[in-house]
Formats: C-alpha cells, sequence, structure tokens
C-alpha cells in the first residue's frame, strides 16, 4: 500500500511540474520549436524575450503586464556574445500565418525606468516582428543592432 501511495504521489509531482514547465500554450503544445539567436553587438548586455502571435503584439506591457511570466523568463545576452532567445521559433503546423516576434532591452535600459515607466510609455529598445520565411531565411539569427 505504501508503495502504491508513493508511486501517485511521484505521478502527481510529475505532473505538476509538468504543467508548470510546459505554461499554458495550448495550442503550441507538442510542436515543433527550433532555436533563435541573438548576436549581441553593443558594449552592453542585453535582455530579449520572445513570442509568436498572428498579429504584431509585442510590446512592454505584454512582457510585464498581460503576460508577466514573459518578463521573468527575459534571456540575458552578454555584451559581444550570442545568445539564445528563450522560446525559440514553433515551426509545426500551428506556426502558419503567425510572426516570431522579438523585443530587446539594453541592460541601461531597465536600469534607467522602473516597469510602470516601460509598460505607460513602452519604452524598449527595439522589437522585430518576422514571419516564419523571413526566420528561416535569416538562419534563425538576428544581429543587434540591426544595420
Amino acid at each position: 500500500m505504501k508503495i502504491i501511495r508513493n508511486v501517485a504521489f511521484a505521478m502527481v509531482l510529475w505532473m505538476s511540474l509538468m504543467s508548470v514547465l510546459c505554461c499554458d500554450e495550448g495550442e503550441y503544445r507538442h510542436t515543433k520549436s527550433e532555436s533563435f539567436f541573438i548576436e549581441n553587438n553593443l558594449d552592453e548586455d542585453i535582455y530579449v524575450v520572445d513570442w509568436m502571435d498572428e498579429n504584431p503584439t509585442m510590446s512592454s506591457e505584454l512582457v510585464f503586464v498581460k503576460y508577466p511570466y514573459l518578463g521573468q523568463v527575459l534571456s540575458e545576452i552578454p555584451a559581444g556574445s550570442t545568445g539564445r532567445a528563450p522560446g525559440g521559433v514553433v515551426t509545426g503546423e500551428k506556426a502558419y500565418g503567425k510572426l516570431y516576434q522579438l523585443i530587446v532591452f539594453k541592460a541601461s535600459t531597465l536600469e534607467k525606468y522602473s516597469q510602470e515607466q516601460l509598460v505607460k510609455n513602452n519604452i524598449n529598445d527595439g522589437v522585430f516582428i518576422m514571419t516564419l520565411d523571413e526566420v528561416m531565411k535569416n538562419k534563425r539569427i538576428l544581429s543587434y543592432p540591426t544595420d
């Protein structure tokens, strides 16, 4: 009986962990995702987060208010290095018609402004919106700042 209880507890714990790690991405669950890389050509760190949607919706409000978990998964890319966006590009069937969107914040911007100011004035250091074809044409790499 004790073994069954332990197995049941382990299964509930595993299912809870998976639901947290997988978030609530509904339509993107069980689709293929590929990494997207950002080359940081600045002398300061940058922070990035990515998103896919049918419409160009990326904004500071989206990151810090509407979907606050995005603000918690901002990826830091040190000055002069290449890093990976936290979500990646969904390339499965559900990706057709969606736009890959990326928002960039310099470290100095995050230090200078509060989250409230970032949201109220939609302050950021760059929003990039690409179709899936454009993403693949660029080999899933963005050089920042762009030329």
